[in-house]
């Protein structure tokens, strides 16, 4: 299966959607539209998809506790309980 021409496509829209998205959070903190694009326009675009499995027990730890170090971290609604955002 050749994958290579779905995921550029994919990345290519995903671009366009965080060009949308840098844009409404610099307006929505009270900065210029192109804030952050300003910022990120010569750095290398970073997409990284994670997906932490349920833990089977109360004892096991699915990550440790940590920050992410990008610019923006999306995540979608909690289906279970666990994660703590700070």
């Amino acid at each position: 299966m050749n994958l290579e021409t779905p995921m550029m496509n994919l990345m290519k829209e995903l671009d366009k959607i965080s060009v949308v998205l840098q844009r409404a959070l610099a307006t929505a903190i009270g900065e210029h539209e192109e804030f952050f694009l300003e910022q990120t326009k010569d750095g290398e675009n970073l997409l990284r998809p994670l997906y932490y499995p349920k833990n089977e027990s109360a004892e096991s730890i699915g990550a440790a506790p940590h920050t992410d170090i990008d610019d923006f971290t999306l995540l979608p609604m909690s289906t279970e309980e666990g994660l703590q955002v700070l």
